[in-house]
């Protein structure tokens, strides 16, 4: 068994140092803002409608909306309003989106199979862990091709494995499954390109859901740089699990264009306070669901691990949510 696979069964967030507890609760708040935004864009507005006939309803949560959708429906929509508005967060180690992916296909997955905020919380750390090195080993250095693709998916997938409880001998299948089915574009280094890596936020949270459910129900399908062989020897996976590289997740403090290569003014999420974060949720959602809404939706996510079901959670939020939008 690769230390990959090993961190996956084993990350209990209850253990995890302070600063790691709360830079992945500054996380959570940042893109649970950043989804509330967004779903005031055109472009979570035109795939709306669209989205519902094409996924059957189900148990998870589209965020401000009455209706809910299946895991693979909710995480593509609520990575739509995620990334929308490109608020959300990113890491110094790698080029593309985190939270838009990870947050939305392990919310899906938790309401869903109606697990505690402790599972939730773990998977979420688990999927954060595995998908910044992701991004490091999908992308390395001294390759001519420019890999516009969102590796992030291979956390999303690792997250949704902890909580349906897959066993040791599927984690490479999710892996592999995730490998295969995520959004991937190469291009030349030298093509001056305008595609913006981030718009695949959206299809790598679905892909993370179905790679998950896909093994649950038999696939088993390997990968090539995620096989256990490769992950075994892999130098980017040796300290997970004992060094944290959530620590320098990178908070936004303004928006960044679409199609910018830059991210825009960032800092560690370490370094940013409760007040930053709390006034930069407020900007987002006040004008939307309420100051006071806004202010309950932050405290019951700093009370996450004590949330038995996350199903019930959401259907707490949902009535925050649906009191000013509906």
């Amino acid at each position: 068994m690769n230390r990959m696979t090993t961190y996956i069964l084993e990350e209990q967030y209850k253990d995890t140092q302070p600063v790691v507890q709360e830079t992945l609760k500054k996380a959570i708040i940042d893109i649970v803002g950043s989804i509330i935004a967004g779903s005031q864009t055109k472009e979570f507005k035109s795939a709306k409608d669209y989205t519902f006939e094409l996924w059957k309803k189900g148990d998870c949560s589209v965020y401000l909306s009455p209706e809910k959708l299946n895991s693979v429906g909710a995480a593509f929509m609520n990575a739509t309003m995620a990334r929308a508005l490109r608020f959300d967060d990113s890491h110094s180690l790698i080029n593309g989106p985190l939270g838009s992916i990870i947050f939305p296909a392990i919310f899906a997955i938790s309401e869903e199979r109606e697990v505690s905020g402790e599972t939730f919380l773990s998977a979420l750390l688990v999927g954060y862990e595995v998908g910044i090195r992701s991004e490091m080993i999908g992308n390395h250095p001294g390759s001519n091709i420019n890999q516009h693709c969102s590796w992030a998916a291979m956390g999303a997938g690792a997250g949704g494995s902890r909580v349906i409880g897959l066993p040791e001998n599927k984690i490479e299948y999710v892996l592999g499954s995730a490998e295969h089915y995520i959004t991937y574009s190469p291009l030349m280094n030298t093509i001056d390109c305008s595609i913006d890596q981030c718009d695949v936020a959206a299809w790598g949270s679905m892909a993370g859901v179905n790679s998950s459910y896909l093994t649950e129900k038999g696939i088993e399908r390997k990968g090539d740089r995620f096989s256990n062989s490769n992950l075994t020897f892999s130098p980017d996976i040796q300290d997970i699990g004992r060094e944290y590289l959530i620590k320098e997740l990178l908070y936004k403090l303004n928006m960044c264009q679409r199609g910018s290569k830059h991210l825009g003014l960032v800092k560690p999420f370490r370094e940013v306070s409760d007040f930053e974060i709390k006034q930069k949720f407020l900007s987002l959602t006040e004008p939307i669901i309420s100051r006071k809404n806004s202010e309950q939706i932050i405290e019951m996510i700093i009370q996450l691990e004590n949330i038995k079901n996350m199903r019930e959670f959401t259907e707490a939020i949902n009535k925050l949510f649906l009191k000013e939008v509906v």
